[in-house]
């Protein structure tokens, strides 16, 4: 069975470059100019240069002579760039009638195939599965009559379920005259017709799928029950940091946010330097500083000093940052030196987008919409990446999982660990034989 599913798992990775390349290659042929691979990579050698941070730990590019020889990771990365910093923004992913939708495609293509190439042992490669086949979902979301044809998006849930029962996700189900695999190939004509008339079949169709598809989200009462939990959690910590922004008047504001203790290493005097900076250009800021330490009387004095302090929330030490996680918009840490923050790593694992001075190891870096900037950048620079973080917020459900996917989950963690050691304990073991 761990065969069967880690055979699936590879399959899935395939899968998900092919489908990366092909959401590459239809975005970079609707723009206008060159449609050639060699202006695609003179493109990206260009915005290496203008973002080494972003394209950081990029793929070797030499030799790159067809698309089959484009991974996910190049792909996502080029789609996904915020281009902030880019002397001619592309926009990729502007180009689809629903630009959020087709995002959140991207950011589901690419966890999955993160997924399935660290997958160790069937439980792993059935997350796999379950992350395609929620990726074929977004792609319909995204991409139906566009990128992606009826009968293409039926083809890939066809594969999306087989993956599943490969996995032993679901028990596989058993076909039905000549319906099995017809009702995902509805489901965009489905969609269509409900925005031509008053979408009432369409709905019902909708209903009908998810309940047939619910199944392959659950592979045992126990993984149920457990997966009800996390979400309840989740929905708890996200409610009671909305109540932070609720009590402390944050609603409509761009929420900034820093976990660290008030010490020089950290930086906050620069902090404030940055946001007063950012106040400029965005009025409506605040600042929420979690932590307390000697530097807070000196610090309290220089934001009165910079007329901040109305906007500066010095909240002192919290024993659940998880809720003030989900209270910001955006996370800051501009610290002289770290080796590896755990609070970065929380940071991203609550779907923040993160902005690190690269006093920060470039390891901390496990999301795409996570950055390191120099401290030798002028405040501009640093509140120019910041203001308009509120505006463009990731798909917080899936940042789990590509933290996860970045292999920050204790339990896969402690799996490679134990088939390091009977690994060598084996190999030892033989030798002496």
């Amino acid at each position: 069975m761990q065969d069967e599913a880690l055979q699936a798992a590879f399959e899935i990775k395939t899968e998900c470059d092919e489908i990366s390349r092909r959401l590459l290659r239809w975005h970079w042929e609707q723009k206008p100019g060159s449609h050639s691979l060699d202006a695609l990579l003179r493109h990206i050698a260009q915005r290496q240069k203008e973002s080494p941070d972003y394209y950081d730990r990029m793929p070797d590019l030499s030799g790159k002579t067809s698309w089959q020889q484009l991974d996910t990771t190049l792909c996502m990365r080029v789609l996904l760039d915020p281009e902030k910093d880019a002397a001619k923004p592309l926009d990729l992913l502007g180009n689809t009638r629903h630009p959020g939708a087709a995002r959140r495609a991207c950011n589901a293509v690419r966890t999955a195939r993160n997924e399935a190439a660290h997958a160790a042992d069937a439980q792993d490669a059935a997350q796999a599965a379950l992350l395609f086949h929620e990726a074929i979902e977004s792609l319909e979301e995204g991409y139906a009559d566009t990128a992606f044809r009826e009968n293409e998006l039926a083809q890939y849930y066809r594969e999306a379920e087989s993956f599943l029962e490969q996995c032993g996700a679901r028990k596989a189900a058993r076909p039905a005259d000549n319906t099995r695999g017809q009702s995902k190939a509805a489901k965009p004509a489905a969609r269509t017709g409900s925005r031509a008339s008053g979408g009432k079949a369409s709905n019902n169709s909708r209903t009908a799928a998810r309940k047939r598809s619910a199944p392959a989200r659950r592979s045992s009462k126990k993984k149920r029950t457990g997966n009800r939990t996390i979400l309840t959690l989740l929905l708890v910590v996200l409610v009671l940091g909305l109540l932070l922004r609720a009590e402390y008047g944050l609603n409509d504001k761009l929420v900034v946010g820093c976990v660290a203790r008030l010490m020089a290493q950290k930086n906050h005097t620069r902090l404030l330097d940055i946001f007063a900076a950012l106040k400029k250009v965005r009025p409506d800021s605040c600042l929420l500083l979690v932590g307390e330490g000697e530097l807070r009387a000196e610090l309290e004095a220089k934001a009165a000093r910079l007329g901040i302090a109305q906007d500066v929330k010095f909240l002192g030490v919290q024993s659940d940052t998880s809720v003030w996680y989900q209270a910001m918009d955006v996370f800051v840490m501009p610290s002289l030196f770290e080796g590896l923050p755990v609070v970065g790593m929380e940071a991203q694992a609550s779907g923040l987008p993160c902005v690190f001075s690269t006093g920060v190891t470039e390891e901390v870096l496990l999301r795409p919409d996570s950055c390191r900037i120099s401290l030798e950048q002028p405040d501009e620079a640093w509140a120019a990446v910041l203001k308009d973080a509120d505006r463009n917020l990731p798909d917080r459900a899936q940042a789990a999982a590509q933290v996860r996917a970045a292999g920050y989950d204790i339990r896969q963690e402690t799996l490679r660990l134990q088939q390091l050691y009977t690994g060598l304990i084996a190999k030892r073991g033989a030798a002496h034989a």
